[in-house]
């Protein structure tokens, strides 16, 4: 099957191949990454791809392998759209100005004495004429 076919099967075709291992989570990781680098120059879709995806894949293949399947996106490479925060890629929301992130933990569950098991971030933003 080639990367393209892969690549445009969706989860419910991908996930049980990956599962019986008759394709394997760094095979796929590796020919998304081939086509995101293919691409990409072009369409520029991607801020940042992940340098920890093929070591993430590695760990998929290996648990499947043992016999620990998690689900139907284990083994599955994503994309995560640059306005969500994650621990270990930037946040930019499409922007190029330069922007940093205040945490902020929410109010307590009404009546419940307990804090929301969230927490949220304020992003501020500073354009080069120093608004906000």
């Amino acid at each position: 099957m080639s990367a393209t076919e892969i690549a445009l099967l969706p989860i419910e075709a991908l996930a049980p191949r990956i599962e019986k291992l008759e394709l394997s989570p760094l095979e796929l990781t590796d020919r998304m990454l081939d086509r995101v680098q293919k691409y990409d120059r072009t369409i520029k879709s991607y801020v940042v791809v992940s340098q920890t995806a093929r070591a993430a894949a590695e760990r998929a293949e290996r648990d499947i392998k043992e016999g620990r399947y998690r689900g139907a996106l284990h083994g599955i490479p994503v994309a995560i759209k640059d306005n969500y925060l994650t621990a270990d890629m930037p946040t930019t929301v499409g922007s190029k100005a330069p922007c940093r992130f205040r945490w902020s933990m929410p109010p307590r569950f009404a009546g419940s004495g307990r804090r929301a098991p969230f927490s949220s971030a304020r992003r501020t933003c500073t354009s080069s004429r120093g608004g906000t």
